[in-house]
Protein backbone atom coordinates (compact mmCIF):
# COMPACT_ATOMS: atom_id res chain seq x y z
CA UNK A 1 0.00 0.00 0.00
CA UNK A 2 0.93 3.29 -0.64
CA UNK A 3 0.95 4.78 3.02
CA UNK A 4 3.40 1.77 4.18
CA UNK A 5 5.97 2.78 1.41
CA UNK A 6 5.98 6.34 2.46
CA UNK A 7 5.82 5.42 6.53
CA UNK A 8 4.76 7.89 8.29
CA UNK A 9 3.79 10.88 6.00
CA UNK A 10 1.83 13.73 7.11
CA UNK A 11 -1.04 14.47 4.57
CA UNK A 12 0.62 17.27 3.07
CA UNK A 13 3.93 15.41 2.41
CA UNK A 14 1.60 12.61 1.04
CA UNK A 15 0.37 14.93 -1.27
CA UNK A 16 3.62 16.31 -2.49
CA UNK A 17 4.75 12.66 -3.03
CA UNK A 18 1.44 12.18 -5.00
CA UNK A 19 2.33 15.10 -6.90
CA UNK A 20 6.00 14.79 -7.57
CA UNK A 21 5.19 10.45 -7.74
CA UNK A 22 3.24 11.86 -10.84
CA UNK A 23 5.93 14.33 -12.50
CA UNK A 24 8.34 11.32 -11.92
CA UNK A 25 6.26 8.51 -13.74
CA UNK A 26 8.27 8.29 -17.02
CA UNK A 27 11.28 8.29 -15.23
CA UNK A 28 10.39 6.48 -12.27
CA UNK A 29 13.53 3.37 -11.88
CA UNK A 30 12.49 -0.13 -12.17
CA UNK A 31 13.41 -0.87 -8.42
CA UNK A 32 10.45 0.00 -6.13
CA UNK A 33 10.55 3.32 -4.90
CA UNK A 34 7.92 5.27 -3.57
CA UNK A 35 6.92 6.75 -6.61
CA UNK A 36 7.13 4.04 -8.41
CA UNK A 37 5.01 2.45 -5.83
CA UNK A 38 2.53 5.82 -6.92
CA UNK A 39 3.08 5.16 -10.54
CA UNK A 40 2.03 1.59 -10.32
CA UNK A 41 -0.83 2.12 -8.39
CA UNK A 42 -2.23 5.11 -10.93
CA UNK A 43 -1.90 3.00 -13.75
CA UNK A 44 -3.54 -0.03 -12.50
CA UNK A 45 -6.54 2.61 -10.96
CA UNK A 46 -6.54 4.25 -14.73
CA UNK A 47 -6.75 0.37 -16.51
CA UNK A 48 -9.66 -0.23 -14.24
CA UNK A 49 -11.56 3.34 -15.13
CA UNK A 50 -10.92 2.68 -19.05
CA UNK A 51 -12.00 -1.04 -18.65
CA UNK A 52 -15.20 0.48 -16.95
CA UNK A 53 -15.58 2.77 -19.62
CA UNK A 54 -15.28 0.67 -22.68
CA UNK A 55 -18.20 -1.47 -21.42
CA UNK A 56 -20.33 1.10 -20.95
CA UNK A 57 -19.43 2.17 -24.26
CA UNK A 58 -19.87 -0.79 -25.75
CA UNK A 59 -23.31 -1.28 -24.17
CA UNK A 60 -24.38 2.34 -24.95
CA UNK A 61 -23.28 1.33 -28.67
CA UNK A 62 -25.41 -1.71 -28.90
CA UNK A 63 -28.43 -0.47 -27.11
CA UNK A 64 -28.42 2.44 -29.53
CA UNK A 65 -28.33 0.21 -32.70
CA UNK A 66 -25.10 2.16 -34.02
CA UNK A 67 -23.58 -1.32 -34.83
CA UNK A 68 -25.83 -1.82 -37.11
CA UNK A 69 -24.08 -0.93 -40.20
CA UNK A 70 -21.17 -3.64 -39.72
CA UNK A 71 -24.19 -6.46 -38.83
CA UNK A 72 -25.71 -5.78 -42.31
CA UNK A 73 -25.48 -7.87 -45.06
CA UNK A 74 -24.49 -6.26 -47.87
CA UNK A 75 -25.41 -6.77 -51.48
CA UNK A 76 -22.08 -6.60 -54.17
CA UNK A 77 -24.63 -5.12 -56.67
CA UNK A 78 -24.64 -1.32 -57.32
CA UNK A 79 -27.98 -0.01 -57.06
CA UNK A 80 -29.42 3.40 -59.05
CA UNK A 81 -29.79 6.45 -56.93
CA UNK A 82 -32.94 7.46 -59.55
CA UNK A 83 -35.01 5.90 -61.10
CA UNK A 84 -37.33 8.29 -64.22
CA UNK A 85 -39.66 7.56 -66.10
CA UNK A 86 -40.97 10.41 -68.49
CA UNK A 87 -44.05 10.85 -70.04
CA UNK A 88 -45.86 13.41 -72.61
CA UNK A 89 -48.93 15.27 -72.08
CA UNK A 90 -51.02 12.33 -73.14
CA UNK A 91 -49.40 9.82 -70.88
CA UNK A 92 -47.36 8.15 -72.76
CA UNK A 93 -43.67 6.83 -72.17
CA UNK A 94 -40.55 8.78 -74.11
CA UNK A 95 -37.93 7.00 -74.81
CA UNK A 96 -35.63 9.07 -76.82
CA UNK A 97 -35.62 12.44 -73.93
CA UNK A 98 -32.09 13.37 -72.96
CA UNK A 99 -32.00 13.26 -68.99
CA UNK A 100 -29.51 15.13 -66.81
CA UNK A 101 -29.40 15.30 -62.94
CA UNK A 102 -27.00 17.33 -61.30
CA UNK A 103 -26.27 17.74 -57.71
CA UNK A 104 -23.75 20.30 -57.18
CA UNK A 105 -21.12 20.36 -59.48
CA UNK A 106 -21.54 16.54 -60.16
CA UNK A 107 -23.93 15.93 -63.50
CA UNK A 108 -24.58 13.00 -65.32
CA UNK A 109 -26.84 12.24 -68.70
CA UNK A 110 -28.95 9.21 -67.93
CA UNK A 111 -29.37 6.13 -70.37
CA UNK A 112 -33.00 4.81 -71.02
CA UNK A 113 -33.24 1.56 -70.84
CA UNK A 114 -35.17 -0.56 -73.91
CA UNK A 115 -36.74 1.08 -77.13
CA UNK A 116 -40.02 -0.52 -75.43
CA UNK A 117 -42.67 2.13 -74.63
CA UNK A 118 -43.76 -0.09 -71.32
CA UNK A 119 -40.20 -0.34 -69.82
CA UNK A 120 -38.50 3.13 -71.16
CA UNK A 121 -36.77 4.23 -67.72
CA UNK A 122 -33.69 6.29 -67.38
CA UNK A 123 -31.25 5.03 -64.66
CA UNK A 124 -28.35 6.61 -62.60
CA UNK A 125 -25.96 7.62 -61.45
CA UNK A 126 -24.69 4.18 -59.25
CA UNK A 127 -24.39 4.33 -55.80
CA UNK A 128 -24.56 7.90 -55.14
CA UNK A 129 -26.66 10.25 -52.28
CA UNK A 130 -27.43 13.63 -52.91
CA UNK A 131 -30.11 16.24 -53.49
CA UNK A 132 -30.40 16.33 -57.10
CA UNK A 133 -32.28 18.31 -60.32
CA UNK A 134 -33.04 16.80 -63.12
CA UNK A 135 -33.71 18.28 -66.69
CA UNK A 136 -35.64 16.31 -69.41
CA UNK A 137 -35.77 17.59 -72.77
CA UNK A 138 -37.09 15.77 -75.57
CA UNK A 139 -37.77 17.89 -79.39
CA UNK A 140 -39.11 21.05 -78.29
CA UNK A 141 -40.25 20.23 -74.70
CA UNK A 142 -38.53 20.31 -71.57
CA UNK A 143 -39.42 19.79 -68.01
CA UNK A 144 -37.57 20.42 -64.81
CA UNK A 145 -37.86 18.54 -61.14
CA UNK A 146 -35.90 20.43 -58.37
CA UNK A 147 -35.01 18.50 -54.62
CA UNK A 148 -34.87 15.11 -55.12
CA UNK A 149 -33.43 13.67 -52.46
CA UNK A 150 -31.17 10.87 -52.17
CA UNK A 151 -30.11 9.11 -48.93
CA UNK A 152 -27.24 6.77 -48.16
CA UNK A 153 -27.85 3.06 -46.01
CA UNK A 154 -25.65 1.32 -44.43
CA UNK A 155 -24.76 -0.77 -47.88
CA UNK A 156 -26.84 1.05 -50.67
CA UNK A 157 -28.63 3.91 -51.38
CA UNK A 158 -32.58 4.03 -51.03
CA UNK A 159 -33.49 5.62 -54.52
CA UNK A 160 -36.27 7.14 -55.58
CA UNK A 161 -38.70 6.83 -58.67
CA UNK A 162 -39.36 9.64 -60.37
CA UNK A 163 -42.30 10.53 -63.29
CA UNK A 164 -41.19 13.57 -65.26
CA UNK A 165 -44.23 14.86 -67.76
CA UNK A 166 -42.76 17.03 -70.48
CA UNK A 167 -44.37 20.70 -71.04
Amino acid sequence: MVYSTLGAASRSSLSIARKSARQNCRYAPAEMTPDRALCVRAGYALKRRLSWLSAVLVALTSATGLTSCRSATCTSVGVNALGITVLDAAGTRICNATVVVTDGSFSATLPGLGRDPRTCTYYGPLERAGTYSIDVRSGAKESRVNDVKVTGGACHVHPQAVTVTLK
